[in-house]
């Protein structure tokens, strides 16, 4: 396994999001700035990036598969590091956003199954593993 540094930059104002990875690296608005489990949604596409050998920018805004797979990785990840208490409510937001926000035609109930797919890829940090 390989640690790479990730810079991350708070931001006053984005044109839209919370946050975003740019390449290698992310930035966070300011009010942002303390949410974990954004920040680690976020990293996971700056690990895409490099998995893509830099191609990721190119890939999400063309191919809508692609761009559906990314997300629902880097939610199921996030989703990994919000209140177990709130899991399942933010699970229904993150299905949601997914079925909504990223020029894709796939319904609610197809963003959740996705969703749970990846999360369930690697759940260890999950509601029923938490301390």
């Amino acid at each position: 396994m390989y640690v790479i540094p990730v810079p991350v930059f708070k931001v006053k104002s984005m044109k839209a999001g919370d946050a975003a990875a740019r390449g290698p690296f992310i930035q966070v608005k300011e009010r942002y700035w303390d949410r974990e489990p954004l920040i680690r949604h976020e990293l996971v596409h700056v690990k895409q990036f490099w998995r893509s050998l830099m191609l990721h920018g190119i890939l999400y805004n063309v191919w809508p598969w692609y761009r559906l797979h990314a997300e629902a990785e880097a939610y199921a990840e996030q989703l990994r590091h919000v209140p177990a208490n709130e899991f399942m409510m933010t699970l229904r937001e993150f299905a949601l956003n997914l079925s909504t926000m990223y020029r894709l035609k796939i319904d609610r109930s197809h963003a959740y199954y996705l969703l749970m797919d990846w999360w369930g890829r690697n759940p260890v940090h999950g509601p029923e593993n938490r301390d």
